[in-house]
């Protein structure tokens, strides 16, 4: 794919645009069987397990994130030092994260992304799931 200069986004603080490879949103609940074949709807079911929705899948309980709303979720970036291996305290990964934020918009859809990404100077990115990462190897 190539794009014009003219619609690349110059970071003004850098002096050039950015490029992401491992941008990340929040499917909206309803992401995995907005398009499916109605035949294999059955599959993918939102329930209620103790005041909290989960996903059963196939019948079997979505485990893998806890909390497949997203919604409250940990801030962006307040897993660096998890993914880094930095944790001499030995605190649990919610410890680490601090506490959690009501899901913006932009987290998970298309537009107000899109205007977050523009204000960041981001020119380009790969743009990957987050719960869908996960149902691969339930399925």
């Amino acid at each position: 794919m190539t794009i014009a200069p003219e619609k690349l986004i110059v970071n003004e603080r850098l002096g050039y645009g950015i490029s992401d490879a491992d941008q990340h949103f929040y499917e909206a609940p309803d992401s995995i069987t907005r398009y499916l074949d109605p035949a294999y709807r059955h599959s993918f079911r939102w329930v209620d397990v103790d005041g909290r929705k989960m996903l059963l899948l196939n019948d079997k309980l979505f485990k893998l994130i806890p909390n497949p709303t997203y919604d409250p979720v940990a801030p962006p970036g307040s897993m660096v030092e998890y993914f880094k291996g930095h944790n001499p305290e030995g605190k649990s990964l919610k410890e680490l994260v601090g506490p959690q934020i009501h899901l913006e918009e932009s987290f998970r859809y298309r537009e107000p992304r899109m205007k977050v990404l523009d204000e960041q100077g981001v020119d380009l990115c790969i743009m990957l799931p987050t719960l869908a990462l996960g149902l691969e190897e339930m399925l």
